[in-house]
């Protein structure tokens, strides 16, 4: 009487699947931190660009701190930044503005928010 023999199974389905699950899953994770970094490199060139823009306004004779947080808040909003916090401090010679804004995170990736700060000479 012949004996029965299972077929023989193969694990080479299973191998490939669990390559492409680990491949996909890598896929995901690097696409949502490049569109992470981007998120925060863009955040910051506002940030910067608004506190230059507000120094220039505040160094300007006879300028008022709210010109400062208007130039800031325009140059934020403008390029998609919709809550900006502007300190501005005034000496003899020099204003140096400070601009930090929330950003959006993906995921609990990159920094909660970003700030920058310009110092320009002040008008006589």
């Amino acid at each position: 009487m012949p004996r029965h023999q299972l077929p023989r199974h193969t694990d080479r389905g299973l191998s490939e699947s669990v390559q492409w699950t680990l491949l996909a899953t890598t896929t995901v994770f690097l696409l949502v931190a490049a569109v992470q970094t981007a998120i925060v490199l863009h955040a910051r060139s506002v940030v910067a660009n608004a506190a230059l823009a507000a120094a220039e306004a505040r160094a300007l004779l006879g300028a008022s701190g709210d010109s400062a947080v208007g130039a800031a808040r325009t140059v934020a909003s403008q390029s998609g930044l919709t809550s900006v916090t502007v300190t501005s401090s005034l000496e003899p010679t020099l204003v140096t503005v400070t601009v930090t804004s929330p950003v959006p995170v993906l995921v609990g990736l990159g920094p909660r928010q970003v700030s920058a700060t310009a110092t320009v000479p002040r008008e006589p």
